[in-house]
C-alpha cells in the first residue's frame, strides 16, 4: 500500500467524494474484493469509504468473497474460486409452495 500508483489510484477514488456506507468524507480506498482474494488496485474493484466504516466494510468484503467461492491467493496471483461456495450445513433452498402469502400468513399463526 506504499507505493505512489496505489496512492495515486487511492487519492482518484477517494477525491471529493462520500463514503459508500456512511455518506461522511472518504478517507480511504476499500478494496471490494480484497487483495488477499486476488482483488486488483483497479479503480473499479475499488470504493471510497471513511475510516469508521472501513474495518467493518473489510470483514464483510472477506466474508462475502469466501461464501461466493474465492480463495485467498498469494500476492501477485489472480483470483481463484472453487467448484461450489460453501452452504451452511442444515439450511436448504426453500421449496416454491402453491401460495407464498397464505403459507407465510399460517407460519405467523402456527397452523402449519
Amino acid at each position: 500500500y506504499g507505493d505512489a500508483n496505489w496512492k495515486r489510484v487511492a487519492a482518484r477514488v477517494i477525491a471529493g467524494k462520500a463514503c459508500v456506507r456512511c455518506d461522511r468524507p472518504a478517507e480511504h480506498a476499500h478494496h471490494v474484493l480484497p487483495r488477499a482474494f486476488g482483488g486488483s488496485d483497479d479503480p473499479s474493484n475499488l470504493a471510497p469509504v471513511c475510516s469508521r466504516c472501513h474495518p467493518s466494510l473489510e470483514r464483510v468484503a472477506r466474508q462475502r468473497a469466501y461464501w461466493l467461492g474465492y480463495r485467498p491467493v498469494a500476492a501477485g496471483e489472480p483470483p481463484r474460486r472453487v467448484e461450489t461456495a460453501r452452504r451452511a450445513r442444515g439450511l436448504e433452498p426453500a421449496k416454491p409452495t402453491g401460495d407464498p402469502l397464505a403459507a407465510l400468513l399460517a407460519e405467523t399463526h402456527g397452523e402449519q
